[in-house]
C-alpha cells in the first residue's frame, strides 16, 4: 500500500488538505536540512562538483529571450589599448589621456595595470600628473595595489576593478566597494564602474545589499564592436562601440567621427584584443559572462574593460537586478511544491500504474519546467532567485521517487495515524 492509495480512508476536503500540508511541509524540511548540511558541512565531501555548480544558473537563459533596448545612444564609449606594443604602453597612454580631454569627453576610466614606474621620469611625472586629474579614474587589483607606482599623495580617483567570483566562473556580480591594501593601508575603495557613475553624474549611489549588486548585461557575448569597421551597419547594435588608441592619436581621416562619438561620453581604456580588437581569439583579460548562449562550459569571451562598461551602464539606466532574498525564494519553491503534490494525490486516484507512472513524470518536468519560467521571467523584470533551490528541487525530487528514500512509505503509517485521530476527535 502506497502513501498516496486512498482507498482505507475516507477521502474529505479537510483529509486531503492535511495531507497535502504535511506531505509539503515534510519535502521542504528535508531540503531545508539538504542545504544545511550542504552549506555547513567542513568535508569537501560534497563540494566535487562546486565549481561547476556555482557557474551554472538557470536564469541565464532571460539573456537569450529578453529583449533589451539598444545601446546605440549609449554613454560609454570603450577604447582598445591592446594594438600598442608594450614598450610604448606608457608613452602612448601619456599621449592618449590629452588627445581625449580635448575631445571633452564626461569622465576617462583606465582598466590598466602598472607594478612600477618603469617608464622615463618624463614620461613617468606626466602620467603622474595625469592621474590626478578630476576626471580620470583608475583601477587598480586587489593584492597588486600596494605596487600601484602613481598618484602618491591622493585616493580619490583611485577604485578596485576585481569581481566578486570563483576563479574561472561567470561573472554576475559587481562590487560597490571592496577592501584593498593600498600603499600599505587597508583602504575601503570604490568599485571602477561606482566611481566613474559618481564622477560622471554626481550623483551618490544608493547602497546595496552584501556592498554587491548584480549587472543586467545587454548585448552579445562579446559586448563591444569596432565602431569603424566597414561589417558594422546596424545601428541598432546593443554593444558598446569601440574604437582603437590610433584613432585618437593619428591622423586618420576620422578626427571627426571621433570628436562626435567621445564627446560627452565616459571613455573606458582597457585591453580589448592584441593586435587588434577584432582578434576574438585572444582571451587576455577576458571573462565568462551570462550573455554566452552556452549554459554550462563556457568560454571567456568578455574584456574586463567591458564588464566594467555593463556594470556602468546598470547604474545609469537604474536597471541592476534586485536580488530576491531566502524568504521569496522559499515562497514560490512552496508554491510549486504545493501545487506538484496535490495534482500527485488527486492523479494517485486513477488506480493504473503505468498511466501514474506516467502523469508523476509530466508533473515532475511540469514543476521543474514552472520553476525555470518563474526564475527567468523575474530576470527579465529586473529579480533574481537563486537557481539553486531549482537544482535542490530536483534533486529532492529524484530522491524522493528513486530507491534511496522512501518518503512515501515512511510518511504514511503516520499519515493514516493522525487522520485516524481526527477522525475520532471529529
Amino acid at each position: 500500500m502506497s502513501f498516496t492509495d486512498t482507498k482505507h480512508i475516507r477521502e474529505t476536503p479537510r483529509h486531503f488538505i492535511a495531507r497535502l500540508l504535511i506531505l509539503t511541509a515534510a519535502f521542504m524540511l528535508l531540503m531545508q536540512v539538504v542545504e544545511f548540511i550542504y552549506e555547513h558541512t567542513p568535508s569537501q565531501l560534497f563540494r566535487i562538483t562546486e565549481q561547476a555548480a556555482e557557474d551554472f544558473d538557470f536564469t541565464d537563459m532571460s539573456y537569450q529571450v529578453g529583449e533589451d533596448l539598444p545601446k546605440k545612444d549609449s554613454d560609454i564609449v570603450m577604447l582598445n589599448i591592446g594594438s600598442v606594443p608594450a614598450p610604448e604602453l606608457r608613452k602612448t597612454l601619456a599621449s592618449l589621456i590629452p588627445a581625449l580631454n580635448n575631445l571633452h569627453p564626461k569622465a576617462i576610466g583606465i582598466d590598466l595595470f602598472f607594478a612600477d614606474r618603469r617608464a622615463d621620469s618624463s614620461t613617468d611625472n606626466t602620467l603622474d600628473s595625469l592621474f590626478s586629474k578630476s576626471n580620470i579614474v583608475f583601477g587598480i587589483a586587489k593584492g597588486r595595489a600596494s605596487a600601484f607606482p602613481y598618484q602618491q599623495s591622493a585616493t580619490a580617483n583611485i577604485t578596485s576593478i576585481n569581481f566578486p567570483v570563483v576563479y574561472n566562473t561567470t561573472i554576475r556580480n559587481y562590487y560597490q566597494r571592496q577592501q584593498v591594501k593600498f600603499k600599505e593601508k587597508d583602504t575601503s575603495l570604490p568599485s571602477f564602474a561606482c566611481q566613474l557613475y559618481g564622477m560622471a553624474y554626481g550623483k551618490k549611489i544608493r547602497n546595496f545589499p552584501g556592498n554587491e549588486f548584480m549587472i543586467h548585461y545587454s548585448g552579445t557575448e562579446k559586448g563591444f564592436y569596432n565602431y569603424f569597421s566597414p561589417a558594422v551597419m546596424d545601428n541598432t547594435i546593443q554593444d558598446f562601440p569601440a574604437i582603437d588608441a590610433s584613432d585618437v592619436l593619428n591622423n586618420t581621416g576620422r578626427a571627426d567621427s571621433v570628436r562626435q562619438l567621445i564627446k560627452n561620453r565616459i571613455v573606458i581604456i582597457g585591453w580589448l584584443g592584441q593586435p587588434a580588437m577584432d582578434n576574438d581569439s585572444n582571451i587576455t583579460d577576458k571573462f565568462k559572462v551570462p550573455v554566452n548562449a552556452v549554459l554550462v562550459n563556457r568560454l571567456p569571451t568578455m574584456p574586463g574593460a567591458v564588464i566594467h562598461a555593463n556594470a556602468l551602464q546598470s547604474l545609469i539606466n537604474d536597471s541592476v537586478i534586485k536580488k530576491a532574498g531566502s524568504f521569496w525564494r522559499w515562497m514560490i519553491l512552496l508554491g510549486v511544491s504545493l501545487l506538484y503534490f496535490a495534482a500527485l494525490l488527486l492523479l494517485a486516484k486513477l488506480n493504473h500504474k503505468f498511466w501514474e507512472f506516467i502523469i508523476e513524470l509530466l508533473l515532475f518536468f511540469g514543476s521543474v519546467a514552472l520553476l525555470v519560467w518563474i526564475s527567468v521571467s523575474l530576470m527579465q523584470f529586473g529579480y533574481y532567485v537563486e537557481s539553486g533551490t531549482i537544482l535542490a528541487y530536483i534533486a529532492g525530487i529524484t530522491a524522493l521517487k528513486s530507491n534511496g528514500i522512501h518518503l512515501y512509505d515512511y510518511l504514511e503509517p503516520r499519515v493514516i495515524k493522525l487522520f485516524t485521530r481526527l477522525k475520532s476527535k471529529s
